[in-house]
Parts: C-alpha cells; sequence; structure tokens
C-alpha cells in the first residue's frame, strides 16, 4: 500500500507536505482506508493491495468556535 502511495505523491508533488511529516511518515491526522477498514487495524503501511482495490485517504478535520 506504501507504494501506490509514494507513487501518488511522485505523480502530484503537491500533496507530499499533506500526506507526510518531516520524517517521512504518514501525518497522525491522515487515515487511509483500504476497502472499508483503517490500515492501522490491518498492516499499516504493508497492507496489500491489488490492482482494483478502493483506496481511500481522508484527511481528518477538527475545528469549532470558543
Amino acid at each position: 500500500m506504501r507504494e501506490v502511495i509514494d507513487q501518488l505523491v511522485n505523480e502530484h508533488q503537491g500533496l507530499k507536505p499533506h500526506l507526510f511529516d518531516n520524517d517521512g511518515n504518514i501525518r497522525s491526522f491522515v487515515k487511509i482506508y483500504v476497502e472499508d477498514d483503517d490500515i492501522n487495524a490491518l498492516d499499516k503501511e504493508q497492507t496489500s493491495v491489488s490492482e482494483n482495490t478502493i483506496i481511500s485517504i481522508i484527511p481528518a478535520i477538527a475545528g469549532g468556535s470558543f
């Protein structure tokens, strides 16, 4: 799965700072799903995917007003 994300970032360089921290780790607020499962509940970045696997990248959003 990490290879797919790396390929996406190589094709769209502007995504890199949004998906990865300075150490090259996927940012903690970015949730990645393979089909309907969070990769953290699977094999994390080593989760295997096939050509037709649906991968969703969801940024966690927080906020509000006080």
